[in-house]
């Protein structure tokens, strides 16, 4: 035998019926396109004995295995290749399939092929996702409306490319795998989360990392892959991602993320899980440019675990924007550093167009994360709000909280202007920033720089943006402070301040609400309206859009 499939078969409670038509369309093309065995590891809602019955009436002969529970993708693999280099060692190939896909006859033998003639451990095709993209190409075509002219297109599609990339299905030499070993689940323990990464760092340092070697994609061959993620709708993912991340960091180290933000093309993530891992030393920070400085504390701020709960403080600057700006359904509304982007999430699930625009890769990925989890759409640019890549005089509002006093005058200028220049005529500005008469966050923020457990980097503290603001052609409109209570926290810094902070509470809880109106709070509010639109510099128009809605055609 040449070539055995591996297959964990996976079909959600939930959505039974339609996991097992889709299964059902995988495996009859998978029998049309060639006599390969094939191993499954069953992982729910069939017993092994169903699942047998049903793949024979399919014209398939499994070996199963598993017992019908979810024991994960990396326990389900790795049981399929030890039973494969146990029970048939001269196996020459082994694959990775998944019953979301569609298969044309013949398509592993361009693969094989491939193999052969170049002595790479592995090869992908190219393959066909269900909203149309053509990975690794990155182009788009029109879906058939029926598996079998799905199939023919799938045929026609061949080439003689080969390009970097990497998805699945994937085909390896039986021999290489097993001396790389396959999966370890020792290392990997979480049910789901860079399992195909682990794969990856050992082929390449297998191959060796001097070769710079990159997985590839051969063209020759194209298969439909659905890509419906079926495990990421299950709960406690987050847990297995944490799990399998710092299995990962166990068995590779950090610079296991700095080779796999190389192997996918730089990618954010990898990038971000790097400098997650990597320490910095005293000497080395001092030495950074201020903005690096600063983003370094941010980016090592959003990597940590990022809490989306909504607490009195992002009501409060909730609330202010809807005094500012009124009905949101509609609005088109940046947040120029948005940081987790919690309350722009707020704002798109009651109808607003957001863009959240932050230098930090970290931030942006915690947050669209967010956005995709809840199905809420959003653009997510990477760009240092003093040169927004971001289209002229186009929003409605733009806004930021906690961002404009971690800088120096020149640079806040600089951002204020950029955020005008994105503004629409008869658009609104809206800056929090933390209020230098606000006497509880700075008594707690000057206690915590002392003990050393301040952790926002630099902060300035802001008595008023009037200059600022007039230095970047914006008007004025009001400015106040708000959120008294919401600097009670920074009591927190001080040992033994907890009555203090509780006779606080107490004590402006009873004030009238004239009096309240007279105590500094937390956040200073400055408010500017532009009237022109003006813009200081061309940019480049939104490039990256993030839609959480996905697509499935109809086979």
């Amino acid at each position: 035998m040449k070539l055995i499939h591996t297959l964990p078969f996976f079909v959600r409670t939930d959505s039974r019926e339609e996991d097992l038509e889709m299964a059902e369309l995988a495996l009859r093309s998978l029998r049309i396109s060639g006599d390969e065995g094939i191993v499954v590891y069953n992982q729910g809602c069939l017993s092994n004995e169903e699942l047998r019955r049903w793949m024979q009436r399919l014209g398939h002969a499994p070996v199963i295995l598993g017992d019908g529970s979810n024991a994960g993708i990396v326990r389900a693999r790795q049981s399929c290749f030890e039973f494969i280099w146990q029970e048939y060692p001269d196996v020459g190939y082994i694959s990775e399939i998944h019953i979301d896909m569609l298969f044309p006859p013949g398509w592993c033998e361009p693969l094989i092929r491939y193999l052969v003639r170049t002595g790479e451990p592995m090869v992908s095709p190219g393959i066909v996702t269900s909203s149309g993209e053509l990975q690794p190409l990155r182009t788009f075509i029109q879906l058939p409306e029926t598996s079998g002219k799905l199939i023919e297109t799938l045929q026609q599609l061949s080439r003689g490319d080969v390009m970097e990339g990497f998805v699945h299905p994937v085909v390896h030499h039986a021999a290489t795998l097993r001396e790389i070993g396959g999966y370890d689940p020792r290392f990997l323990p979480g049910k789901q989360g860079y399992e195909d990464d682990s794969l990856l760092l050992g082929m390449l340092y297998y191959m060796g990392t001097r070769t710079g070697w990159r997985p590839k994609c051969c063209l020759e061959s194209w298969v439909y892959h659905a890509t419906m993620a079926q495990r990421m709708s299950l709960s406690g993912r987050e847990t297995d991602f944490s799990k399998n991340e710092e299995g990962l960091v166990h068995q590779y180290g950090a610079y296991g993320w700095k080779h796999l933000a190389d192997i996918h093309g730089g990618s954010e993530e990898f990038r971000r899980l790097f400098v997650k891992y990597t320490p910095v030393h005293e000497e080395e920070a001092e030495s950074m440019p201020e903005i690096d400085r600063q983003k370094r504390v941010w980016d090592q701020l959003w990597t940590q675990e990022v809490s989306y709960h909504w607490d009195s403080l992002s009501q409060t600057i909730y609330d202010k924007i809807l005094g500012v700006i009124g009905e949101i359904r509609n609005k088109r509304i940046l947040e120029a550093g948005s940081g987790t982007g919690k309350i722009s999430l707020r704002l798109a699930s009651e109808g607003a167009e957001v863009t959240l625009a932050d230098y930090s890769e970290q931030a942006i990925y915690q947050s669209r994360n967010a956005f995709l989890k809840d199905h809420i759409p959003g653009t997510f640019v990477v760009s240092d709000i003093r040169n927004l890549q971001l289209p002229d005089q186009h929003y409605n509002l733009v806004w930021n909280a906690g961002v404009l006093e971690h800088f120096q005058m020149e640079d806040r200028i600089r951002m204020l202007k950029e955020m005008k220049r994105v503004t629409a005529p008869g658009g609104t500005i809206l800056v929090l920033t933390p209020y230098a008469e606000c006497l509880p966050y700075r008594a707690g923020k000057e206690a915590a720089e002392q003990l050393g457990t301040w952790m926002y980097g630099d902060e300035f503290p802001v008595s008023s943006l009037m200059e600022e603001f007039a230095a970047s052609g914006i008007a004025m409109v009001q400015e106040e402070s708000i959120g008294f209570l919401e600097s009670l926290p920074f009591l927190d810094f001080i040992q033994g301040a907890q009555m203090v902070k509780h006779w606080l509470e107490q004590w402006y809880q009873g004030l009238s609400n004239e009096e309240k109106a007279r105590i500094p709070g937390y956040l200073l509010v400055s408010i500017g309206s532009v009237e022109d639109g003006g813009a200081f510099a061309p940019a480049e128009q939104i490039t990256a859009r993030s839609s959480c809605a996905v697509s499935r055609p109809t086979l």
